[in-house]
């Protein structure tokens, strides 16, 4: 069979969102959609809350996965349980023969403590207008 599809270097056809909130312990998932031909390499990069400016290889744990689907172009980073440390910028970076293509999204974990301390200053706010 002959496949008359020309090739091409990959182009982000749906972006990774700007960024994603979360809480403490959440899942998290990034999504994105490369197109290319030929096929190509998937890379997942980020910084961490120490360092952002330089981006390392994301280290994949049970807790952080990553797959990716050359019959749809569909990239996915999946986080299933978040700490602080995952806070940072993720990038997703498609190579091929022609060229190279990225998108990023920026993850920001909020601890449950900073969550149960508005939750206070919410109700102490209320409880002082009703009075």
């Amino acid at each position: 069979i002959l496949n008359l599809q020309e090739e091409s270097a990959p182009v982000f056809t749906r972006q990774l969102v700007d960024e994603v909130r979360v809480m403490d312990g959440q899942e998290v998932c990034l999504i994105c959609i490369c197109q290319a031909k030929p096929e190509p390499e998937i890379k997942w990069l980020r910084t961490t809350p120490q360092d952002n400016i330089n981006f390392i290889p994301v280290l994949f744990t049970s807790d952080i996965r990553a797959t990716f689907d050359s019959s749809t172009g569909r990239c996915i980073l999946k986080i299933t349980d978040t700490y602080p440390q995952d806070a940072g910028t993720y990038m997703c970076s498609a190579r091929n023969k022609h060229g190279q293509a990225e998108t990023l999204s920026n993850i920001v974990v909020d601890s449950k403590k900073k969550r149960i301390k508005n939750f206070f200053t919410f109700f102490t706010c209320l409880f002082k207008k009703l009075n």
